[in-house]
């Protein structure tokens, strides 16, 4: 269940869609068609899996080009169902969402470890409404690969400068890693060989100049 709320054009002509959704994160027929933000809360984190037992709704946010088709998109919210009823981008990179939350303090504010000073909203269930400012140069987006009987996921960690690589294949060959520009220029590689099923690859990015880069 989706549900589009609002579609809003910015001075450039970029389009926004809003509203809410139930799809969770991981593959399937109900997974979220995005590109995700791990720098917001995603609906598997915050338990809004969306299947048999949970059915909480999460915020999205989806921004479109005439010419490039989709630029950004994420999903956003805490433990009960949370929407976006209203976007207004003030600048090229500043972006206000508004909408409503049943979240309670698990609503994901002053992110990603919420303070009790930020955490002003009332119990879990009951209604609120929030506020939030995004800076769009700031989201990082993430594409998900699927390999054979398992999903490999990458991700930021941008507090530590560090680049998660899960979801690898448990094999006792070494497997081979790069991270490049958008102009293919090598910034980072070098090998790996996974020890647990829960083992996690960190590639460390702390002395890459910021911007956008491939893995």
């Amino acid at each position: 269940m989706k549900g589009l709320k609002l579609i809003y054009i910015d001075s450039r002509n970029y389009l926004y869609v809003a509203g809410s959704t139930l799809s969770p994160h991981y593959n399937g027929a109900t997974k979220f068609p995005v590109f995700q933000n791990n720098l917001i809360y995603s609906q598997e984190e915050n338990y809004d899996n969306a299947y048999n037992i949970f059915t909480n709704s999460d915020g999205f946010i989806s921004c479109f080009s005439d010419y490039n088709g989709l630029l950004f998109s994420t999903y956003f919210g805490g433990r009960g169902n949370d929407d976006c009823r209203a976007v207004f981008v003030r600048s090229g990179d500043e972006m206000y969402v508004f909408g409503s939350t049943e979240a309670g303090s698990m609503f994901p504010v002053n992110m990603p470890n919420p303070s009790f000073q930020c955490c002003s909203a009332v119990g879990l269930g009951n209604l609120d409404g929030y506020i939030s400012e995004l800076n769009v140069s700031h989201l990082i987006r993430i594409n998900e690969m699927n390999g054979i009987g398992s999903s490999i996921h990458l991700y930021p960690n941008p507090v530590h400068d560090l680049l998660y690589l899960k979801g690898l294949p448990l094999e006792s060959e070494e497997i081979s890693y790069q991270v490049s520009d958008l102009l293919g220029k090598i910034l980072k590689q070098g090998n790996y060989t996974k020890k647990s099923q829960d083992a996690v690859l960190e590639i460390g990015i702390g002395d890459v100049l910021p911007g956008v880069y491939l893995a």
